[in-house]
């Protein structure tokens, strides 16, 4: 009889602690939901707005050549331009004189007569001059042996039109005791009266054609 009242008493003690631990369980379910109704109430709310993501520019954009995007660094060196002297510029000179001279002899002993050679030797020498600088070369044979040659005011070759107006030009040079060629002595880009009036200019092979050269 004392068995079965103990059983009965430990059974009413267990059932008492499941309900204990079932209203606690209860309590905290009705807690959690009231916890997440608040933060859908606060995220529905009426003027909430959603965080605000600005928009950030690719990288790199679709279907663009690299090359496009890419933004070219100019090289800020400058060549410097290397004018020919006025002696390395008549060195030049001396052996185009000594190279033609022996072609000129020989030519004037054809055309019967120093004097008729002089007339006739000036187209030749013309065309020597004005084909060899107006040439990929840019230069006659005694400035390839020195080392120079004719360019434009840019630093680029010369056309056999300006090449041929610096030709002529040279006779104008020669006026008044060759003072347009004592003119490249002294000019601040070495040239002499007949560059000038072409356009023109005598440097040191060395130097870049480049936009570089000043005008």
């Amino acid at each position: 009889m004392l068995n079965k009242q103990e059983n009965t008493k430990a059974k009413e003690a267990w059932l008492s602690i499941f309900k204990e631990r079932e209203s606690e369980l209860n309590a905290l379910k009705a807690h959690a939901n009231r916890a997440e109704k608040l933060v859908e109430n606060s995220v529905n709310k009426e003027g909430a707005k959603e965080p605000k993501v600005e928009h950030i520019p690719p990288i790199i954009a679709e279907n663009k050549p690299i090359s496009e995007l890419i933004t070219p660094v100019q090289n800020s060196i400058r060549t410097e331009t290397l004018y020919a002297s006025f002696w390395l510029r008549f060195s030049a000179y001396l052996i185009d004189f000594l190279l033609v001279g022996v072609v000129y002899y020989f030519f004037s002993m054809i055309s019967g007569g120093i004097t008729n050679a002089k007339i006739l030797w000036v187209v030749p020498v013309w065309l020597y001059c004005a084909l060899m600088e107006s040439s990929v070369k840019q230069a006659t044979l005694g400035k390839m042996a020195v080392g120079i040659i004719v360019t434009d005011l840019d630093g680029q070759k010369i056309t056999f039109g300006k090449a041929t107006g610096r030709y002529f030009g040279k006779f104008i040079s020669g006026i008044l005791l060759c003072a347009g060629y004592i003119m490249v002595a002294f000019s601040s880009k070495k040239q002499g009266l007949h560059d000038m009036m072409a356009g023109c200019l005598v440097v040191k092979h060395d130097t870049k054609a480049s936009s570089n050269v000043p005008s």
